[in-house]
């Protein structure tokens, strides 16, 4: 597991015992509603004291922990919730107001400092993936564009209709044909 330190660190908690580095898997317990689980982390690193038993633990530890905490439960974490404002591209103020909420609450639950509720955790869920899915048609429409003037660049320079409709729908196309397709396209390009 570990071993004890060279300069021994007294503990902070009992003052009596010398702290020791430990590796491994933390156990232990969360609330879910009225009942208990057992959390298991991989992989840590903490300090523990010979005589109590406390255990100290670093900032990436206890980000570890905090992480499997909020997935044992089923919550969004808060590095999560962070992604997912960056990505609609909203400040925490704009969340806070999107969700109906005061600004210090969603700050809070950004950084860890205070937990969002279930439902809540529901809410944000339900809210964010409509407005994603919104600006994902968008930048799916974008890209169809700027694919549609590729292929008609294309077209100009001898790609034929039937080639330019496998390419526009090639969903729609059997893999023999976007093969043949695609041979067509790079014997022209090596020319």
């Amino acid at each position: 597991m570990g071993n004890a330190r060279k300069d021994s660190i007294k503990c902070p908690i009992c003052d009596e015992g010398t702290l020791a580095s430990r590796q491994g898997e933390f156990v232990t317990e969360v609330k879910c509603g009225t009942a208990k689980k057992e959390l298991r982390v991989g992989n840590i690193s903490w300090d523990e004291c010979d005589a109590c038993g406390e255990k100290i633990f670093d900032d990436n530890a206890m980000r570890q922990i905090s992480d499997a905490r909020y997935e044992a439960i089923g919550l969004l974490t808060p590095s999560e919730l962070k992604e997912i404002r960056k990505r609609i591209g909203y400040t925490q103020e704009q969340m806070a107001a999107f969700l109906s909420i005061g600004n210090k609450t969603y700050c809070r639950w950004e950084n860890g400092s205070s937990i969002q509720t279930k439902s809540m955790d529901t809410l944000i869920r339900c809210a964010t993936r409509d407005k994603l899915s919104e600006l994902q048609k968008k930048e799916r429409v974008k890209q169809a564009v700027d694919y549609l003037a590729r292929l008609k660049e294309k077209r100009l320079h001898g790609l034929e209709e039937e080639e330019l409709r496998v390419a526009a729908h090639s969903k729609d196309a059997s893999s023999s044909e976007i093969t043949k397709f695609g041979l067509k396209l790079f014997e022209r390009k090596g020319k």
